[in-house]
């Protein structure tokens, strides 16, 4: 186990006596939270990634608020579709309806 000092490179706050499993590369700040990942050699900071739980699950949130209203809108669609195609049809059995009896009195009175 290795123990350093460290500063964090996003909130500046001093962190001493940090211990490091061997083979342990990253610790997280904590003051920030901040995702601090080392160098090998020297414990120098190589990449930091501020990392903020609010925001992540914010995120999520909205995501999911995004995907229910896209299947709202989807089931919408679909019912407006099925509704188009009743009418289509409805319509075409009035006409068609309409048109036979029609050709049926013409017959009628061609024959008579």
């Amino acid at each position: 186990m290795t123990v350093i000092d460290l500063i964090c490179p996003i909130c500046g706050a001093e962190m001493k006596h940090v211990e490091l499993a061997e083979g342990k590369h990253d610790i997280y700040c904590q003051y920030c939270g901040n995702h601090v990942i080392l160098n090998d050699d020297n414990h120098k900071v190589i990449k930091h990634r501020n990392i903020d739980e609010a925001k992540i699950q914010e995120v999520q949130e909205k995501a999911k608020d995004i995907t229910s209203r896209r299947k709202i809108g989807v089931v919408l669609l679909a019912v407006g579709i099925l509704l188009l195609i009743l009418c289509a049809v409805m319509d075409g059995l009035v006409f068609f309806t309409a048109g036979a009896s029609w050709m049926f009195f013409v017959m009628i009175m061609l024959f008579n």
